[in-house]
């Protein structure tokens, strides 16, 4: 049984990956976002403001490569960069509006295939699906809280 099991959440994890990135990637098309970009926007999304110097760790590139990157997102007023009090030479980028609004509608495009597939199906299916989900939750909680 065990067998049957990992074969089916590979499928799982292999299709739902694949048509998220798909939704993902579509959403960043739509709206001219590149995947570094966006990548940038999520770390600051999730860590609040954050100086060059630690981005560039976060990206795992260089400095210039990130600063550049910044002076373009800052002319698209996706991000903004601020002097760090008490210290000319570093500066400390925060999210715009718009780039906070943009991480967010790439989180709600990763999930929209799910939903519209779950939406297609009848009440008894999504109730189904329900049942199992709040199941695998809990088994794969415990696994983990119990390391």
């Amino acid at each position: 049984m065990l067998d049957e099991i990992s074969n089916e959440l590979k499928t799982l994890f292999s299709v739902t990956l694949k048509q998220a990135m798909d939704s993902f990637q579509d959403y960043l098309q739509d709206n001219n976002i590149t995947p570094t970009q966006m990548n940038m926007m999520t770390h600051l999304y999730y860590l609040g403001s954050c100086e060059i110097t630690r981005m560039s760790g976060l990206m795992e590139t260089n400095k210039s490569a990130v600063s550049q990157l910044v002076d373009r997102m800052v002319n698209q007023n996706l991000l903004e960069r601020n002097e760090v009090p008490g210290d000319r030479r570093s500066r400390e980028l925060h999210l715009t509006d718009r780039g906070r609004s943009l991480v967010e509608g790439g989180l709600k495009a990763r999930q929209e295939w799910f939903e519209s597939v779950c939406a297609r199906q009848p009440e008894e299916t999504q109730k189904e699906v329900y049942q199992a989900l709040c199941l695998f939750n809990r088994i794969f909680s415990s696994d983990s809280s119990s390391k």
